[in-house]
């Protein structure tokens, strides 16, 4: 796994050379707009809500494929799609619409009427798929970033902690806001699919309306995402180093949330592949529940 994250400069730096495509399509996506994703993919669609709502100056909101399917849609005019594969259910489920499509996807032909936004990358195949996941993210940086992309992703890169780590208690609270959901969606995926900690996803202000409660054993860890100067941020580092077991504090590298989102995802990585790595487990190959992921992975039918 450590092998993978090292290649993950070269690989960014190497798909990006080649996404000019991609980018001149993202310029013409042009009012309201559901992003849609699953697993690591819906990090993908929660970083491009981001992106596409400030950069083309729209409405957007991220979803996955069963709330699509009970929300009311035609308030938007297109659906953004973030599919590695662009093969799965969910993907097929969502374009049976009357909304102007977009798959951001390696693959390269269509099924129905949607746009193709294709790139491509090198294939290392694992079960938490890093690359799949933070590779998309790039890409729709450099749009963001224009001719800053490069400059910015070195100082994103040497600005991580490679070392970065906890204990490993068995829960692990993570606390985010608007501008660091992308990393926190990473987290709390990454998290559960590979099996190594229960996170609790709290929201920063949320956590001052009773969802202590859960920690007061103070045994368990704390991974603050985005802190910065504000007050409620002092407040909470203050207060989580006297109720938590240990904590983790990721501050802000940028005036701009989106770049700082970005190096939160990246050192959030980092962080997963130390704890897999004092567990001994290997994210390129989780034992998970097959009978489980066989019936629901290859789901087909109404949602």
């Amino acid at each position: 796994m450590f092998e993978d994250i090292e290649n993950l400069y070269d690989d960014i730096l190497n798909t990006t050379k080649n996404c000019d495509e991609c980018l001149k399509i993202f310029e013409g996506i042009k009012g309201s707009t559901i992003c849609i994703g699953v697993g690591g993919s819906k990090v993908v669609a929660k970083f491009a809500e981001k992106i596409l709502a400030k950069k083309n100056k729209l409405i957007s909101n991220t979803m996955e494929p069963y709330s699509f399917n009970h929300f009311d849609y035609q308030l938007y005019e297109n659906i953004f799609i973030c599919s590695h594969s662009g093969k799965n259910y969910g993907v097929k489920a969502c374009l049976d619409n009357n909304l102007k499509k977009y798959l951001l996807t390696t693959r390269k032909s269509n099924i129905k009427d949607e746009v193709i936004i294709n790139y491509t990358m090198p294939n290392r195949k694992s079960f938490i798929s890093i690359s799949d996941t933070l590779i998309p993210m790039a890409i729709m940086l450099k749009y963001y970033l224009g001719d800053k992309f490069n400059k910015t992703i070195d100082k994103i890169f040497a600005s991580i902690d490679k070392n970065l780590t906890l204990s490993n208690e068995s829960t692990i609270n993570i606390y985010t806001g608007f501008d660091s959901e992308t990393s926190s969606f990473f987290l709390e995926s990454t998290l559960i699919e590979s099996g190594l900690n229960a996170p609790i996803v709290n929201y920063k202000y949320d956590y001052c309306h009773g969802r202590s409660t859960i920690n007061k054993a103070h045994q368990n860890e704390a991974i603050i995402l985005g802190s910065h100067k504000s007050d409620l941020d002092k407040t909470l580092v203050h207060i989580l180093k006297k109720s938590m077991k240990e904590i983790v504090v990721l501050k802000k590298i940028s005036k701009d949330d989106i770049i700082n989102d970005f190096y939160f995802t990246l050192s959030s990585i980092y962080l997963v592949a130390n704890l897999a790595k004092n567990k001994k487990i290997d994210l390129k190959n989780i034992d998970y529940d097959h009978d489980c992921v066989k019936e629901l992975y290859y789901f087909k039918g109404s949602m």
